[in-house]
């Protein structure tokens, strides 16, 4: 489910992994460090994110921020500081 949601959403942004490759990506396979890749681990720890913080904290304003804060994390030219304390409290990068 994990490696489906991550490519599925990552392919709505034009991402070129395939199904295959974002499995091997996920399993420790070497991966190049360009956009498409960061992309997708990012999307693997937003998923995660939500698997873990939605139960406990229930959907919120501060999920939201620490959701979108995984998502940009590196691909934004300014970087900002929105949602980086929740992640923290999360366990998350």
């Amino acid at each position: 489910m994990l490696i489906d949601l991550s490519w599925n959403s990552c392919r709505l942004e034009d991402n070129q992994y395939n199904p295959q490759a974002v499995k091997e990506l996920f399993y420790g396979a070497d991966a190049s460090c360009d956009h498409d890749t960061v992309m997708l681990l990012h999307h693997k720890v937003a998923i995660e994110f939500l698997l873990d913080g939605v139960p406990q904290e229930r959907l919120s304003t501060c999920v939201v921020k620490n959701l979108h804060a995984a998502l940009v994390q590196d691909l934004l030219a300014i970087r900002s500081p929105v949602g980086s304390r929740a992640i923290a409290r999360f366990g998350h990068r």
